[in-house]
């Protein structure tokens, strides 16, 4: 829907050098006025459209301001309109117009909708009404002469730094299987970035880590939870999940890999990003859960089940440790005895 509101006022150019001087301007852009002294009011509106580039772009409301530059001229002040669409066309309606030359400025207010990159050049138009009733107009950037815009058009881009989620994110999960350790050991395991369709010169991370490979603990069996990693652009985006190799004494460590691959397209009725992951255990075998499954087998050593069973008195370990104990003492005592003797 297009909303004008302005205030008008309307004065006959007087001046011949002002005349003149706007006359010269039309005539190097290639316009040659006609002046007469009596001629009917002409009806002038002034076409204007603005444009919104760019995919999964919300709904937004422009302004556009036209002004009077100071001349003795019909103005319009502080006119604004709003386009609510994503290409919008209007009109500025300055009236009926008597035969000269009137000069305005025309620019668009830039908006403060996140993402919304908003056209901020201005230009002047020119409009001529001429004896015959016929009227004429030229627009030019003030910045930039060779801009000539017929019709006058902003042009606005949107670039969708919301994203998508990458949902659910990663878990991982640390299974220990074996013997029941004694303490609970560090587990690290690292998701580093493997490749992307997107162009783009890093994959995008979960949220907190940066552009560089994650690293999360977990502290005996457990699970933990990357963050969710928001993409803006379409494309394929892989990942590897891994266990760093621990030297913990008694362990054997999960040596697979998880290959995570997200896709993000773009819905084309609502133009929002989508994504969809999937997860194959080295390179092959799809998972169905939401966990990468880390299997450590825990078999304890010699040393740690002696003391394990001192600890708690087992009978298999400590009668065979008694009867060691007593050998032991009888054979020294043999031992002394002898070399007393021999003394």
């Amino acid at each position: 829907m297009n909303h004008i509101s302005h205030r008008s006022r309307h004065k006959r150019t007087t001046g011949l050098l002002a005349a003149l001087a706007l006359a010269l301007c039309f005539a190097i852009s290639g316009v040659s006025p006609a002046f007469a002294a009596d001629q009917a009011p002409a009806s002038v509106a002034v076409p204007v459209k603005v444009c919104f580039e760019g995919l999964g772009m919300p709904i937004e409301t422009f302004t556009v301001e036209m002004s009077g530059d100071g001349l003795d001229q019909p103005l319009k002040e502080e006119v604004t309109l709003s386009v609510q669409k994503k290409t919008g066309e209007t009109s500025f309606d300055l009236g009926d117009m008597t035969v000269g030359i009137y000069e305005y400025t025309i620019r668009q207010i830039p908006g403060k909708t996140r993402d919304v990159t908003y056209d901020t050049r201005e230009y002047t138009c020119y409009v001529m009404v001429n004896a015959d009733g016929s009227v004429e107009q030229k627009v030019i950037n003030k910045e930039d002469p060779s801009d000539k815009p017929d019709p006058l058009v902003f042009v606005n881009s949107y670039k969708d730094t919301y994203g998508v989620k990458g949902d659910p994110p990663v878990r991982i999960k640390k299974v220990i299987t074996g013997k029941e350790p004694e303490t609970d050991e560090d587990f690290v395991f690292i998701m580093e970035p493997i490749s992307n369709t997107a162009g783009l010169e890093n994959n995008p991370m979960p949220e907190g880590y940066g552009d560089g490979p994650v690293e999360v603990t977990v502290t005996g069996e457990g699970e933990v939870e990357i963050g969710a990693i928001l993409f803006t652009e379409e494309g394929v985006y892989e990942y590897q999940v891994r266990e760093e190799k621990g030297r913990v004494p008694g362990y054997s460590y999960d040596d697979a890999v998880y290959q995570v691959t997200y896709t993000v397209t773009r819905n084309g009725a609502s133009e929002k990003l989508e994504c969809t992951r999937q997860i194959l255990k080295n390179g092959r075998e799809p998972i169905a859960g939401e966990y990468c499954v880390f299997d450590n087998m825990y078999k304890a050593g010699p040393g740690e089940r002696f003391r394990r069973a001192v600890e708690t008195g087992d009978p298999l370990v400590m009668v065979p440790v008694t009867v060691l104990m007593i050998l032991c003492i009888g054979v020294g005592t043999v031992i002394i005895t002898r070399r007393r003797k021999e003394e």
